[in-house]
């Protein structure tokens, strides 16, 4: 039994103790207002139950936590809380990635919880802190640099010394990818922190010289305007986002989320944030030997061993 198991159990059995003791001395008395004691004591007694199972629930609630900005998709968190719920898992609380450090920190610390993460984050997680890997987006994950083709001084990445290349926060693969963009390590360029990289593109954000930016966004931005943005430099491949679960979730628990979260209607609710990596949604199975150790290498300078 865990820990909070038994101070539940323990809290419930005072409880139950005390109610029972006033019950009995109250059985004694026989007249009206020993009557209504015992009323008031029974609603009294119903309240302290009530509030125990009320501490259970929100202690017990095991954090999910999904990448994306609530600003940018105010609506996915209520709706796939209700779909989780109508599906029986009320045991999920959705947290958004809309303060990044306590995200990021609960990944690199290994904290409670469940995370849909990139693969460098999933790698860390699985071999630092032994988290179970469960279900991944299908398709491989790359990120490029790309510029505007009507920037003629932009021709190569060390064109962009001293301009801003626009990413996501740190430590995403985008950012890192920005960070080490440059050829030349004595040049550097300016990273830009936006909450939409497709955005800055669509909306053409002119603070942004360059792009860090998944390969499959930049495929169809050229698809849709195939003169618009040139390819600069592209980064490594890997394994692409996926759900990875603190060592201490329960395999039923794993179980029961592996198949809800395949299905259709979760997909589709799913759809605007799986979109941002992938052009496919389907996630499947996933194991820890599809995020090798290697994986973590881009983290190093920035959490360590």
């Amino acid at each position: 039994m865990t820990s909070l198991a038994v101070f539940n159990y323990r809290f419930r059995t005072l409880v139950d103790t005390r109610v029972k003791k006033v019950f009995k001395d109250l059985h004694l008395i026989s007249d009206y207002s020993a009557r209504a004691i015992r009323a008031s004591a029974l609603v009294i007694a119903l309240l302290l139950h009530q509030q125990v199972a009320f501490a259970q629930t929100s202690v017990q609630k095991l954090p999910l936590y999904l990448p994306y900005s609530s600003s940018a998709l105010p609506e996915l968190a209520t709706e796939l809380d209700n779909s989780l719920n109508k599906a029986g898992i009320d045991y999920l609380k959705i947290h958004t990635a809309d303060y990044w450090h306590p995200y990021q920190q609960g990944l690199r610390r290994g904290r409670l919880g469940i995370y849909f993460a990139a693969p460098h984050f999933v790698s860390w997680a699985i071999h630092k802190h032994q988290f179970t890997p469960f279900l991944r987006l299908t398709e491989p994950l790359k990120y490029v640099i790309a510029a505007r083709r009507e920037d003629a001084h932009i021709f190569e990445v060390n064109d962009l010394a001293d301009r801003s290349i626009c990413a996501q926060k740190a430590v995403n693969l985008d950012f890192l990818l920005a960070t080490s963009a440059l050829d030349n390590t004595l040049l550097s360029a300016h990273n830009k922190s936006v909450n939409s990289v497709p955005d800055a593109m669509k909306y053409d954000n002119q603070n942004c010289h360059a792009f860090a930016v998944s390969d499959h966004i930049l495929r169809q931005f050229n698809l849709d305007s195939p003169e618009r943005f040139i390819r600069l430099k592209q980064g490594s491949e890997y394994t692409n986002y996926a759900f990875v679960a603190h060592p201490s979730v329960p395999q039923s628990q794993l179980e029961q989320l592996t198949a809800l979260l395949q299905t259709k209607e979760i997909r589709m609710i799913l759809a605007p944030l799986t979109k941002q990596y992938s052009s496919k949604t389907k996630l499947v199975p996933t194991q820890k030997d599809d995020y090798p150790f290697d994986f973590t290498k881009p983290l190093k300078i920035y959490w360590g061993q």
